[in-house]
């Protein structure tokens, strides 16, 4: 089949960076999932692949539509594009959907998970069956997105450390 060559508009080469830009991405990222995809409901691995797959052959195939002297020019600049993801706050009065949830911004967040931890778990000697009561750890719990390793049965996994939340540290990101 011939395929018709033909230069982009601004809109289809806008969307052709994003889709480039999913695909790095989610090849970056989706080996994160593997351990948790491989105990979900079977398949789900294999679909992450596929998906993954299956949007390269996507972009191939549009690849193939943008005239050859133009070709060249559009690889190379793909090659150096990036996605940057922003999580949009919503400032409305929570609602049932929202289940009293709000975004908070990650440096802030960190910033008062930090102090709390440091001026009240710091020096805390609770046992874990007190901790379980402890309204600073369920604050701590709850607002962070996963969950903290540490601490055994015998005191609380927030008891004498420092949290020091910091979005580089390998140990929050795994």
């Amino acid at each position: 089949m011939d395929i018709e060559r033909r230069n982009l508009s601004g809109n289809e080469y806008a969307a052709l960076q994003a889709l480039f830009c999913v695909i790095s991405t989610f090849a970056e990222t989706s080996p994160r999932l593997e351990k948790r995809a491989k105990k979900a409901r079977p398949g789900t691995w294999r679909d992450i692949r596929m998906i993954q797959s299956a949007a390269a052959r996507v972009l191939d195939n549009l690849l193939e539509t943008i005239p050859p002297e133009k070709l060249a020019h559009v690889r190379a600049d793909i090659q150096h594009t990036k996605l940057y993801i922003r999580i949009e706050p919503d400032w409305a009065a929570p609602t049932v959907s929202t289940k009293g949830f709000s975004y908070t911004p990650t440096q802030t967040l960190n910033d008062l998970l930090n102090y709390l931890v440091g001026n009240e778990c710091m020096f805390c000697t609770k046992s874990a069956k007190e901790a379980r009561k402890c309204i600073h750890r369920k604050t701590i719990e709850d607002a962070l997105p996963h969950s903290v390793p540490g601490g055994d049965n015998a005191e609380c996994k927030f008891a004498g450390i420092a949290l020091g939340l910091d979005d580089s540290r390998e140990e929050w990101n795994d």
